[in-house]
């Protein structure tokens, strides 16, 4: 675009002005976005960080409390479905036996014990 030929050097300050301003302003929103933006970054980072010292604090001292939590669910599960208690079915019993052994079993590898 051609420069625009101005009707005299007030008219050619004025423009040079308004464009200095224009581009202050731009720049001031540009600084503010960043700003904004790295506070969105913080925010994140200090979750991710609350996130992970939450996870390390359940695994420390919430991975025996859901051990017993698994082994008495497992022993619920096995008085009810045990063959010699369910003499009417034994072999749906013996399959739900072995269901719930290789769940328990996967719970248990899980948590680490």
């Amino acid at each position: 675009m051609p420069a625009p030929k101005f009707a005299s050097a007030k008219a050619k300050h004025d423009e040079q002005e308004r464009r200095r301003k224009a581009r202050e302003e731009w720049d001031r929103q540009q600084r503010e976005r960043d700003r904004q933006q790295r506070e969105q970054w913080e925010r994140n980072r200090r979750r991710t960080d609350q996130g992970y010292a939450a996870r390390a604090a359940v695994k420390d001292t919430d991975k025996a409390i859901a051990l017993e939590i698994v082994n008495a669910g497992h022993r619920a599960l096995v008085r009810k479905w045990h063959p010699d208690l369910n003499q009417n079915n034994p072999s749906e019993a013996h399959e739900m036996m072995v269901k719930i052994n290789r769940v328990i079993e996967a719970l248990r590898l899980t948590l680490g014990s």
